[in-house]
């Protein structure tokens, strides 16, 4: 059997450092490109260091950890996440 994972956990993760959450639940092509979105958006902010800047960081944190909390839920519901089947790679067999 699985282990369960805690969604608020994963959360709180990615709310920190967006991507983190998902790193925890393996989801690592999620937490790339949660990660990326967190430097470009770093970046932005230290570029615009008002309060503007700011507004795409938390949005991206608000998303991922949003993202983490309900992917958690869906692997304790035994519930496969969204878009991962279009992600597998198919089975060969060699004859």
């Amino acid at each position: 059997m699985k282990q369960k994972k805690n969604p608020l956990l994963a959360a709180i993760l990615s709310f920190i450092i967006a991507g983190l959450g998902q790193l925890y639940l393996k989801k690592f092509f999620r937490a790339s490109v949660f990660f990326s979105l967190e430097i470009i958006t770093t970046g932005l902010w230290i570029y615009l260091p008002s309060e503007i800047g700011a507004i795409p960081n938390l949005l991206v944190s608000i998303i991922a950890a949003y993202d983490a909390y309900k992917i958690a839920r869906e692997i304790n519901k035994g519930i496969k996440p969204e878009g991962e089947d279009a992600k597998e790679i198919p089975e060969i067999y060699i004859r």
